[in-house]
């Protein structure tokens, strides 16, 4: 006896087989372009501040010709006291950078000063009480003068006490008590 066999014909099977993967390829994800073709949209606030001109930081101000030299001339004053001196000629590099960023500070920020200030000091970063703040009439967009330094004394051989008398354009002074100490390596440093 002989068997028949019936052939389906192939394009009976590869229509289902076909159906198949169209639909496997239909769940399949989309592919992703290069990161290179990737474009990002800009995020609103940064385009908008791309657009917008930056407001120029506010500037401190700074002395004066005038002011340096009216300075200068305070740290060269005649003092009959040998100790003093020579005490007042070695921190004089210090105490001029320091009475005159003390002289400008316009914002309340006396962190200005901690570069020169002893070690385990720091002067306030807000809320500072610079000379200017106390001189309602002064513009505060220059600095105060330097007039002069009175009652210097010696505390102990490495501790200096003298008062700066500041001056606005207005006319108002202010005397402020500064103290300095001298660090090991020599260089004078403030307390105060």
């Amino acid at each position: 006896m002989t068997h028949a066999t019936t052939r389906k014909p192939l394009s009976i099977i590869a229509i289902p087989i076909a159906a198949l993967l169209l639909a496997a390829c239909a769940g399949a994800p989309k592919p992703v372009p290069a990161p290179e073709t990737v474009q990002k949209p800009a995020a609103p606030a940064a385009a908008a501040a791309a657009e917008k001109p930056k407001a120029a930081a506010p500037v401190a101000p700074v002395l004066s010709e005038a002011q340096r030299d009216q300075l200068d001339k305070v740290l060269g004053m005649k003092i009959s006291n040998a100790f003093l001196r020579k005490t007042i000629e070695e921190a004089k590099p210090n105490l001029a950078e320091f009475l005159g960023r003390n002289a400008c500070i316009n914002d309340g920020n006396g962190s200005v000063l901690d570069t020169l200030a002893a070690p385990g000091v720091s002067f306030p970063a807000s809320g500072y009480n610079a000379p200017m703040a106390a001189m309602a009439s002064h513009d505060q967009k220059t600095c105060v003068g330097v007039t002069s330094l009175q009652k210097i004394t010696a505390i102990t051989i490495r501790h200096l006490r003298l008062e700066t008398v500041y001056q606005s354009s207005s006319g108002e002074h202010l005397t402020v008590r500064h103290e300095l100490q001298k660090q090991p390596d020599g260089e004078w440093l403030f307390l105060r």
